[in-house]
């Protein structure tokens, strides 16, 4: 379950206490923020990794006369990102 999926299971609920709703609780809201930042930012991972080439596509890569500055770069970021996105995945499990 996702910190964005446990928010909106709370707001669904409508937890209430003596201080009130939960929805108006700053450290509620803070979480709320939070989940959505790191929607944004998978969402941003996901977008640099698709259609990146994979390490597959060049077994040497740096080695390949083929590949230009501008394809090294978009390979090395989505390596990055592909990393991120499986320790935010493994994170979530």
């Amino acid at each position: 379950m996702t910190l964005a999926e446990i928010v909106d299971q709370l707001e669904f609920c409508d937890y209430q206490c003596e201080g009130g709703p939960l929805r108006n609780n700053i450290a509620f809201i803070e979480l709320k923020r939070r989940s959505e930042a790191d929607n944004v930012l998978l969402a941003a991972l996901y977008e640099i990794a698709d259609g990146a080439p994979t390490d597959d596509d060049w077994e040497a890569p740096y080695a390949s006369m083929d590949m230009d500055d501008v394809d090294r770069k978009h390979w090395s970021l989505a390596r990055v990102a592909r990393a991120a996105i499986a320790a935010v995945e493994e994170a979530l499990e």
